[in-house]
């Protein structure tokens, strides 16, 4: 809950843009700011979500000391969920925005239902619990898919170019930093100190990765003026 609460305190600043923009008629500026946020809303949470995921059975145990079967997957997992969740929250306000709701409602709501009968289904044939969790990450990508289709019949909002100025950024984000991160955790020693370094360089990584291989130039060139900006005021 605190790492949907940080992304959607992001996203709060950014979805009047996307609404006034869809307004104006000003639909290239209005997709580039959904695809925008869609991307800076996963990176900010992966730079939370990632060095928890890492070091989760050390940070279990330090907080409870005998955690239970399955505690550190659970997290592991559910955090995957809020990352990949994150990305729906700009779609639906593009869909608030054109107010074209009811079938993007009916459909995306319907899709995301799966998640209990496929559940119930593997759970039966014997899959250990995280499965639910497996499966809530696999039915929210495909949930996303789909109402960006149904959104594509509405306005000009392709799916392939959602996929490509999205999902692929996305996609060699967080496979380069969670290799990085992981490999790295292999190594960090189990005590506060190492975990707090640990924690430092984990999300140095993903900053570097975020802006060397999540952004486009004209977004490298505004994060560059915000950090000058930043140090001028120092």
């Amino acid at each position: 809950q605190a790492v949907n609460n940080f992304s959607v305190n992001f996203f709060t600043a950014v979805r009047p843009q996307i609404v006034k923009s869809f307004a104006a008629k000003d639909y290239d500026y209005f997709n580039k700011l959904v695809y925008g946020s869609c991307r800076f809303s996963f990176y900010l949470t992966w730079m939370v979500c990632l060095p928890i995921m890492a070091k989760a059975d050390y940070i279990l145990q330090l907080w409870l000391g005998n955690p239970p079967d399955y505690a550190s997957q659970f997290v592991i997992w559910s955090l995957l969920f809020s990352a990949i969740n994150v990305l729906t929250n700009p779609v639906w306000c593009a869909a608030q925005a054109s107010g074209k709701i009811a079938k993007f409602i009916m459909i995306g709501s319907s899709v995301f239902l799966l998640v209990f009968p496929i559940s119930w289904i593997l759970l039966s044939f014997g899959f250990d619990p995280t499965i639910v969790f497996q499966v809530m990450c696999v039915v929210r990508v495909a949930y996303l898919i789909t109402i960006t289709m149904v959104l594509g019949e509405y306005i000009d909002f392709p799916l392939k170019r959602f996929l490509k100025n999205v999902a692929i950024p996305v996609l060699k984000v967080g496979g380069a930093s969670a290799l990085m991160v992981f490999y790295m955790s292999r190594y960090a020693p189990d005590n506060i100190p190492g975990l707090l370094v640990f924690i430092v360089l984990a999300l140095f990584f993903t900053m570097f990765f975020s802006y060397a291989i999540g952004m486009n130039p004209k977004e490298r060139e505004m994060v560059k003026g915000k950090v000058r900006s930043i140090l001028g005021r120092l």
